[in-house]
This record gives structure tokens, C-alpha cells and sequence, in this order.
């Protein structure tokens, strides 16, 4: 195997014995290079699966920027620093022993990339948790360029566009384009909403500009015991926002990724208050990403009149008969009354 063009064309690469390792033919490469020679020169690689370092070496001796290397197994790291050391371009590299696809938050601090590309064994490519984690990796209209076995193609993912499949026999390589940029089509906005509030409506409102869709969500907890039933909820929501034709009020249980997955919809959408909102909601936010890498959380932030009002509040006030036009829409006030006259 060697180095096809370039500043190191030429120069034999060493390579590891095993089916783990399996490098990319020679003239695979060739042909793959010569589609990706206008994305070259100044670009930032990732090469995963890297193996001998063969695909990102390529990359560098033909005007690549850096290239981060990553490989799980130690032989094959020991072998590719050999070779970046016979071809002079370790300069420009990085390598890292990572175990995929797991690895890639690992990398997120060295984002965005400009190519990514990835030769994982091809009877185990776990292409979906792979492309998922691109997405925080790689730069807009960014590449993943992906080499897997023909018969087993490499689907579509939110977040990216097929470009071309070229086939080499048994070997096919797919070239995808990450989206310039996050679809904002439907957002999800979950909630007890208990009673929702006219802070609560005001973050629909100002979601609803902004997406072409927004869910609001209301969460059916059995461990709690909320004032008003999910059914009422929902009605009282859907009295405040009757007038926002794109948006649709709805009742859940579980996990709020699985409701947004079922619903498709593309976005969290959470309102913050204040300071301690926030510790509570990126914590949330980082653990629904874990669960579900291809539904982003987008934050609005409460406005000033709205930033101390919460259903908690609101339903103490109604306890005591305090003015409650302020904070809530007449549906709501008069449900809080009844629901304190009763229990007088």
C-alpha cells in the first residue's frame, strides 16, 4: 500500500495484519481523492477507524490543513504514527485511542471539521450512533465520507443529505453533505403545565415564529398528584393559544426524547427564567442528547415580566383570592377558583 499523490506520493505505507485493520485499496483511494480534491487543500480531517492511517494521510500530503487519526486498538496506532513518521506529515496530526462511536463527544472541543473520514468493519459499522455524532463535529456543509460493504448501504440521518454512492465491486463509498444548518421546522415543548401561565404562552408564542410547528406537550406523571387532571390541562392550553394556528397541545408519558421521536420533531423547547433554570435545563439537555443525538434543545429565555411567575405561585395566590388577571388567561382563573373553592 502506499501513498497515491501528493507531497508524499509514492512512499510505502506499512500495514497491519487483520481483518479489523482492513485498508482501503489503492484504487479506491484514487478514485475517492480525485472526487475530494476540491475540498482539500486547508481542510481539517477526521480519520475514524483510522487503522494504518492510510485515508488521512492521503488527505494530508495532498493539502490538508490537520488530520485527527482515531483507532481503538493499540497495533494500529503503534504502525500509523510509524508511517506519519515515514511520510513527514506528523506535524500536522493528532492521534487519539478512542472506542467508537462512543469516543466522538471526546472531540467535540477540537470541532468543527471540515471531512470526515470513516472505515469502520464493515459487518459492525454502527453507522447511525456514528453519523449522529458527526453532526456536532462537523462544520456546516461539511463532508462524512463513509466506506462500507454494498450490500449493506448507509442510510439516511437527520441532519445530513446524500451526495453520490460510487461502488467498487464488494466496496461502495457514500459521500454525505452535513445540512447547512439546524431544520427548524417542529419543536416540542414539554411540561406539567399546572396550570399553564402567561409565561408559559408567551414562549409559544415567540416559538411559534420562529418554527413552522410547535408541540406543547403536557407530561402524565402517575408518582404526582397535580392540581388539575391532563385533560384539563390541555384544554386550558389550548384556550390560551387558540389564536396560533402552527401550534397543537397534546399528552405524554415516558421519556420526552421518545414523545419528541414520535411526534417528529426535531427540537426541545425549553423556556429559562433565571440562573438556576439554566444549571437544571443544560443538565437535562446534555442527558436527552446522550439518549437521542438527532433532537437538539433550544432555550428561550422568559421575558423580564414573565421571569418570576411560576404555576406553583400562581396557585398559591388562588388560595388566597389574590388578583390572578396578571399572570393567567380568564380560562385559567376561573379553574383556579373553582378548584379553591372546592377545597374550601
Amino acid at each position: 500500500m502506499r501513498v497515491i499523490a501528493g507531497t508524499a506520493g509514492g512512499l510505502t505505507l506499512t500495514t497491519v495484519p487483520g481483518v479489523a485493520t482492513r485498508p482501503t485499496l489503492d484504487r479506491v483511494r484514487e478514485s475517492l481523492f480525485a472526487i475530494l480534491a476540491p475540498r482539500l487543500t486547508g481542510a481539517r480531517v477526521l480519520d475514524l477507524y483510522a487503522g494504518t492511517g492510510a485515508l488521512g494521510i492521503e488527505a494530508l500530503s495532498r493539502g490538508a490543513l490537520s488530520c485527527q487519526f482515531v483507532d481503538a486498538e493499540e497495533r494500529a496506532l503503534r504502525v500509523l504514527r510509524e508511517n506519519l513518521e515515514r511520510t513527514r506529515l506528523g506535524g500536522a496530526a493528532d492521534v487519539r485511542r478512542l472506542r467508537l462511536p462512543g469516543g466522538l463527544a471526546a472531540l467535540e472541543g477540537d470541532a468543527p471539521y471540515d471531512l470526515a473520514l470513516i472505515d469502520p468493519p464493515y459487518a459492525e459499522a454502527p453507522w447511525d450512533a456514528l453519523l449522529d455524532g458527526l453532526r456536532a463535529l462537523l462544520a456546516r456543509d461539511g463532508l462524512a465520507v463513509c466506506e462500507h460493504a454494498s450490500r449493506l448501504p448507509v442510510g439516511p440521518r437527520p441532519g445530513f443529505e446524500s451526495l453520490r454512492v460510487v461502488k467498487y465491486g464488494q466496496t461502495s463509498v457514500s459521500i454525505l453533505r452535513r445540512d447547512g444548518g439546524l431544520q427548524l421546522s417542529h419543536a416540542l415543548y414539554p411540561g406539567s403545565f399546572d396550570p399553564v401561565h402567561r409565561g408559559h404562552l408567551d414562549v409559544v408564542q415567540r416559538a411559534s415564529r420562529i418554527f413552522d410547528r410547535v408541540t406543547v406537550a403536557v407530561l402524565e406523571n402517575p408518582s404526582k398528584t397535580p392540581a388539575f387532571s391532563a385533560v384539563e390541562r390541555v384544554e386550558l392550553l389550548k384556550d390560551g393559544l387558540r389564536e396560533i394556528p402552527n401550534v397543537d397541545v397534546l399528552r405524554f408519558g415516558g421519556l420526552t426524547v421518545e414523545c419528541a421521536k414520535r411526534q417528529g420533531a426535531q427540537v426541545i423547547l425549553r423556556g429559562l427564567r433565571a440562573v438556576l433554570d439554566f444549571d437544571y435545563e443544560v443538565q437535562t439537555a446534555m442527558m436527552n442528547r446522550h439518549l437521542e443525538p438527532g433532537v437538539e434543545t433550544f432555550f428561550l429565555l422568559t421575558k423580564s415580566r414573565f421571569a418570576y411567575i411560576s404555576s406553583s405561585l400562581v396557585k398559591q395566590l388562588a388560595q388566597f383570592d389574590a388578583p390572578l388577571d396578571d399572570f393567567v388567561t380568564p380560562a385559567v382563573a376561573q379553574a383556579l377558583r373553582r378548584l379553591s373553592a372546592n377545597r374550601g
